[in-house]
């Protein structure tokens, strides 16, 4: 009987320590629906975007390179940055709480196009090694998150901002959170208007 409460009162922590000792140590680590590794990776979170002149569908977005923890859906042996036979430099886009400290989350409505950056391939700037360029899906509708705008609205109008629907953007944070072992995320959103 004790060792059940024992169990069932420890059991997402002992969760989270076991993620955060495999992501550690390199391993990648499949916690509910994605998956978190330690490596190299573009983050787009509040990345400006234009559409792709070759490709109605695809935007070009402007992300900065990171290292660290995060999370996307791919597994890890398919997120591992490379180089090319060419000298180029290649990632993958995926989510993370490294803008937080600095930017705020803006909503934008439905209907403003947005990008959506998670698991989209990306290329190192050889002139700017701290920058990514990324190849990301437009969308049109639905209500999206963005960390880009700077908390102005009016620009979910005239931007493609890359962004997230709320319930990917939550589901992500908390995944994120337990692996981190935070007792919350960072968010922070813009004020109302």
């Amino acid at each position: 009987m004790r060792s059940k409460k024992f169990i069932r009162n420890t059991g997402p922590y002992l969760l989270a320590l076991i993620c955060a000792f495999l992501v550690t140590c390199g391993h990648e680590a499949a916690v509910g629906e994605g998956v978190i590794c330690n490596e190299t990776y573009a983050l787009c979170t509040s990345a400006p975007c234009i559409p792709d002149p070759n490709n109605p569908a695809k935007a070009i977005c402007s992300c900065d390179v990171e290292n660290g923890i995060s999370f996307g859906k791919k597994t890890c042996s398919k997120r591992r940055a490379y180089e090319d036979s060419y000298g180029i430099k290649h990632l993958v886009s995926t989510y993370s709480f490294a803008q937080y400290k600095e930017k705020k989350t803006m909503w934008c409505p439905d209907g403003t196009p947005w990008t959506y950056c998670l698991d989209m391939p990306c290329t190192v700037d050889p002139k700017d090694p701290t920058k990514a360029i990324c190849s990301c899906d437009i969308k049109r509708e639905g209500k999206f998150l963005t960390l880009g705008g700077d908390c102005d609205t009016s620009t979910c109008e005239t931007a493609y901002w890359s962004g997230a629907p709320g319930a990917d953007t939550q589901a992500a944070m908390g995944v994120l959170t337990k692996a981190l072992g935070l007792d919350n995320f960072p968010e922070n959103y813009c004020p109302d208007k």
